[in-house]
């Protein structure tokens, strides 16, 4: 009898230990219009195809300590990936409203913004995303790459890991 029970209820443990966390489209959007708003990024026009990130070691082992795996698995997963039309939005101050932006796919002029596809931590209480405003020419831009935190139902950042202007 009781091996019947152990063979019955052992599928169930161990479907209900690997169940890893989905990362729905609606999260993925949400997330970054989100930071892009509370940023103020003025992104009206955004490149199609999202850019990957890196994310260095000490990152890794301050915020995603238990998630190494699950991040690579996003890490290889996200190449290649594009954004759907639609679905990023900005403030725009001047008509004191959310706009879509408008979804480049040439990418190669114009003042324009890439976006990494966003990283969650297992938990999805962590995220790592990265903007770049590139102007497509030799005049500069800017990029920052940040750590945000799930803080009262609102993504907080809580580390910048790579920034420049130029």
């Amino acid at each position: 009898m009781g091996k019947l029970l152990f063979l019955l209820f052992m599928p169930a443990i161990f479907c209900s230990c690997s169940k890893k966390p989905k990362i729905e489209k609606q999260l993925l959007y949400s997330t970054l219009n989100e930071i892009i708003q509370q940023d103020s990024i003025f992104a009206r026009v955004v490149c199609s195809k999202f850019e990957e990130i890196s994310i260095p070691a000490n990152i890794q082992e301050e915020y995603f300590k238990e998630d190494k795996d699950f991040i690579e698995k996003q890490l290889a997963e996200t190449r290649d990936k594009t954004i759907d039309t639609g679905q990023i939005y900005f403030y725009w101050e001047g008509k004191h409203r959310l706009e879509k932006s408008i979804i480049d796919t040439t990418c190669s002029t114009g003042i324009l913004y890439r976006i990494s596809y966003p990283v969650f931590s297992k938990d999805l209480q962590t995220v790592v995303v990265g903007i770049t405003e590139d102007c497509n020419c030799m005049l500069g831009g800017w990029s920052i790459k940040a750590v945000y935190k799930r803080q009262k139902n609102k993504w907080v950042r809580v580390k910048i890991f790579d920034q420049w202007i130029s």
